[in-house]
Parts: C-alpha cells; structure tokens; sequence
C-alpha cells in the first residue's frame, strides 16, 4: 500500500511488541490493522491465551475505525454504557472496546492501528505503547 503500512512494517511492530512483552514477562498476542481495519499481520506468544489471540485483531480494529486510542472507548463505555453497546452491536462483533488499541499515524495520516491482548488494559497498552515508541510514532501518552 503505497500510503499506508506495509506488511514489513506490520511484522516490525509485531516483533518490538512481542519482544517486549517477552522482557515484561506477558504471554501476548499482537495485530496490525490497515487504517479500514482490515488485517496485516497477527502473532501471539507460545504462552498467550486462546481469548488473547481472538480478541486483539478487534481491539486493534477499534482504533482503526474510531481514530483513537481504545481506552478512549473504555472511558465512554463506563460514563455512558448505551454509547458503549451501540458500537458494539453495530460493528456486528468486529470490534471490542478494551484497552490495548492505538492508531499508527505517520505525518498526521493515520495508516493503521495496533491492538495487543493478555495482560490487565495497562499492560495491554504498554505492549501496543513499547511497539509504536521502537518504531518512531505517536504513543498517545499524556
């Protein structure tokens, strides 16, 4: 894709994440998603759960799809939970709304996005966090 990620750069994240994930001691799963949410490339730990390596292409889709970080949907879930379930019934099961989830945004443009699964939503995010920070884009902290 000549304006967004391409597979090499989808497996370049997958691997900073998952080898930090592997120094924290996380049995994780990673996906990358193009900026429509469609799949690039998906791994998981030897030791990641069954339930990781199902819902991280959804978290990573979320962000994707709403341009923002997934704790950002956590956070609307929790203040207005009829907001929380319309999405997901709408997205028809191709997103959750958990932590973990981050845009990949070069040049203002977002390109795709980023979702990890494993750990608590902190660790979560620090996976997804360790991934875009190796690799030069924008980490959403603070």
């Amino acid at each position: 894709m000549a304006n967004g990620l391409t597979l090499a750069e989808a497996r370049q994240l997958i691997d900073s994440a998952l080898r930090y994930a592997e120094e924290q001691g996380l049995a994780m799963a990673v996906a990358v998603v193009d900026a429509g949410g469609h799949p690039i490339a998906m791994a998981k730990l030897d030791t990641a759960s069954i339930i990781a390596a199902e819902s991280v292409l959804q978290k990573a889709r979320a962000a994707a799809w709403f341009n923002r970080p997934t704790a950002s949907a956590v956070d609307t879930g929790a203040q207005w939970p009829h907001v929380y379930l319309s999405f997901t019934i709408a997205a028809q099961g191709a997103i959750t709304l958990s932590k973990g989830g981050f845009p990949i945004v070069r040049d203002g443009q977002t390109l795709g996005a980023i979702g990890s699964a494993g750990g608590t939503g902190a660790q979560d995010e620090q996976v997804s966090r360790a991934a875009l920070r190796a690799h030069g884009f924008e980490t959403w902290e603070g």
